[in-house]
């Protein structure tokens, strides 16, 4: 046979063996790039800006732990910025007045200076309840009067000790409240010239102070 003859022959089998040699050779340059992924690690995308700088969450579950709370949220909460009674703002959320008495967290009010201006306002729920006439100004100006008082060993100074506590009643020079709760409001709230003022064992650091009408 000759070689034309051959080739004739071997024609008609040379086109599906080309097809399947293309069909082979995609189907491996189309593993190339998942091959390539398996063997090299994804790019990393940017970080949002809030989690470069740390961000509300990473914040509270890792650190929240540790800090302490926020010092201004143990102050009161005044009506304006302006501090009443001229008081000066020290640290850890207390109070000094010109008369040196410090005013700081605690009680079931959260701070000493809370609980003292609930005696702005009468208590029913209470059997006595000394009631201040004016406002935080006043309270304020009344205390450090009464306690300048205690400090020159005035004849207008009685003093109690109680639970390791202190407790100062003082007369003042005008009237300054009433007597209220159900006893006062039973007597016809009667007036108050006198204040007391509990203070800790430091004998500066206020726990109360309230209107009363006698030693």
């Amino acid at each position: 046979m000759s070689t034309e003859n051959r080739s004739r022959k071997l024609r008609p089998y040379a086109w599906p063996a080309a097809v399947l040699l293309v069909i082979l050779l995609t189907a491996w340059a189309r593993q190339i790039p998942d091959r390539r992924d398996r063997l090299l690690p994804a790019a990393a995308e940017p970080a949002a800006v809030s989690e470069r700088i740390g961000s509300p969450q990473e914040t509270s579950a890792g650190t929240d732990r540790a800090r302490s709370p926020e010092v201004t949220a143990e102050f009161p909460k005044f009506s304006d910025t302006r501090l009443p009674g001229r008081l000066r703002q020290d640290h850890d959320g207390r109070y000094v007045s010109p008369a040196g008495l410090i005013y700081g967290p605690g009680g079931r009010e959260g701070h000493r200076l809370q609980h003292i201006f609930r005696h702005l306002d009468d208590d029913l729920s209470r059997p006595i309840h000394g009631v201040f006439l004016g406002d935080q100004d006043d309270v304020l100006r009344w205390i450090d009067q009464a306690w300048k008082k205690v400090g020159s060993n005035s004849r207008d100074v009685r003093q109690r000790h109680q639970n390791g506590r202190t407790a100062w009643t003082v007369r003042m020079d005008e009237t300054i409240g009433y007597v209220g709760g159900r006893s006062g409001q039973a007597r016809n709230h009667p007036d108050c010239r006198f204040l007391r003022i509990v203070v800790e064992e430091d004998g500066r650091t206020v726990v109360t102070a309230y209107p009363v009408n006698s030693f």
